[in-house]
């Protein structure tokens, strides 16, 4: 490898790396204002919060990697360019191709790691993810008292304090609605104070009460179902114990998320999507087999009609024929036919043809969205480094902005694009590869701009079009 080669090859690396993780943490915090809510409160261990967190770290690198390619591609082409490094290597006749070659092959070989990573390592990591954060979302709060509030986060229970001392045990005026009989409110205990904890394991509430009184209402006969009389008892000290394994997070299958289209291969991809075909057509086949079957043989029948002199008439002819009391019972019959299959059809449509078709192309979306990452990386690499070669700025300033600002249209374009896919608006090409293929004639006109050392962002370089149009105006 040439001193050249090696020169920018690592002085493309570290930007790249330092961008990524930049571009992943900005994504991650998204993902934590989203679901900040559903996650704190629920008393998860640490090593569970630990790997939620990690893999959906890990998650944002294939929607960080264009990113990162398009800025650190910036930085790289601005530094030689604004240390006159640039400049010197092409009065020493090299081509500005022959210059970016190594990273052109770099981008190649970080392309190709993407989408192995997105094909094989993502759906892994989407899979723990997805599992996690579906057990996170579905736990309960944890035992937590407030004082003054009811807590309701056991089916059976209902408690409130007055007051919580500093040691977090202690309570004062204590407030017990027990529901465990499934008929309501009846049985409520009352203490002066308390002392409240957990067990080691987290299986059992620990309930130490002091100068307490219990009200509870008989109704286990008809006759104290009229009368409704109540129980009054005084405890000095009672120690009570209420399950909280409900509020343990549990642990969903895997399996039950492995059909999920973020979570397979594109080889797995491909064959739900023929699968998807395969079902599209056998509901079509469907409905065509039970159209025929309530209407050709009325059609057929109708071939054969005769009138009252036995000649052979057609179907109209024939109606009009009829008395009116008959004529009016064919009609309602053919309307309520009418009905039936507008109604099936219209139960087919929107029930399993829609359905079929929206996760065809959910998974039609992600098997072409593997493919596209690799050729989105590229053509922002022959956006950026040409456009940091004619602006002549590196580091975090201007590059920063720059890539910010296009990497925000691109966005915009591919989720327009992709958005219109998914509701059929437009066709695979233009919906997935759509906004790679808008950015390339940019690619190109910027490479052929900066290898021509045009300054297209001087604004005396247009002077020679502005007295062009100035002068067809007064010649007008």
């Amino acid at each position: 490898m040439k001193t050249l080669h090696r020169f920018l090859i690592f002085s493309f690396i570290p930007p790249f790396i330092a961008t990524l993780l930049i571009g992943m943490f900005i994504f991650f915090i998204i993902f934590v204002f989203v679901y900040v809510d559903e996650i704190a409160g629920k008393g998860i261990d640490n090593w569970t919060l630990i790997q939620l967190l990690f893999y959906s770290f890990i998650s944002n690198l294939p929607s960080a990697a264009p990113l990162a390619v398009l800025l650190s591609s910036i930085m790289t082409m601005g530094n030689l360019a604004e240390n006159y490094e640039m400049a010197a290597l092409k009065s020493s006749g090299l081509s500005l191709f022959t210059i970016i070659r190594p990273l052109i092959f770099t981008i190649v070989m970080i392309s190709f790691g993407i989408f192995l990573f997105s094909n094989y390592t993502m759906p892994y990591i989407s899979l723990k993810a997805g599992s996690l954060l579906w057990d996170v979302r579905q736990k309960k709060p944890s035992f937590n008292v407030k004082p003054g509030i009811y807590y309701g986060g056991l089916d059976n229970y209902r408690i409130k304090v007055d007051e919580k001392k500093t040691d977090g045990e202690t309570m004062k005026g204590i407030y017990i609605a027990d529901h465990t009989r499934g008929q309501g409110n009846l049985v409520q205990l009352v203490a002066d104070s308390g002392k409240m904890k957990t067990s080691r394991n987290g299986d059992l509430l620990e309930i130490q009460i002091f100068n307490a009184i219990q009200y509870r209402q008989l109704l286990e006969s008809e006759q104290q179902l009229k009368t409704r009389p109540m129980l009054k008892m005084h405890f000095k000290e009672q120690q009570i114990k209420i399950d909280l394994t409900e509020l343990k997070m549990q642990k969903t299958n895997e399996d039950l998320f492995k059909n999920n289209y973020q979570m397979l291969t594109l080889y797995q991809l491909q064959n739900s999507i023929d699968s998807f075909t395969k079902r599209d057509i056998e509901i079509k086949k469907g409905i065509y087999e039970q159209i025929s079957k309530n209407f050709t043989p009325f059609y057929e029948s109708s071939k054969n009609l005769k009138n009252t002199h036995g000649k052979v008439t057609s179907l109209k002819y024939y109606i009009d024929s009829l008395p009116v009391s008959e004529k009016v019972r064919v009609y309602e019959k053919a309307l309520e036919s009418l009905r039936n299959q507008d109604s099936y059809l219209n139960s087919i449509m929107d029930h399993e043809l829609q359905s079929t078709n929206y996760n065809k192309l959910r998974f039609n979306a992600e098997w072409h969205r593997k493919l596209t990452l690799p050729l989105t990386c590229l053509v922002l690499f022959f956006v950026g480094a040409p456009f940091g070669a004619i602006v002549r700025k590196g580091g975090l300033g201007m590059p920063v902005v720059i890539s910010v600002v296009l990497f925000i249209v691109f966005h915009v374009i591919k989720t327009s694009l992709e958005k219109a896919f998914l509701e059929g608006a437009v066709d695979w090409f233009w919906g997935m590869w759509g906004s790679a293929f808008v950015f390339l004639p940019f690619g190109i006109w910027l490479s052929w701009m900066a290898a021509n050392d045009s300054a297209i962002f001087d604004v005396s370089s247009y002077s020679g079009i502005t007295k062009y149009f100035k002068h067809k105006l007064k010649n007008a």
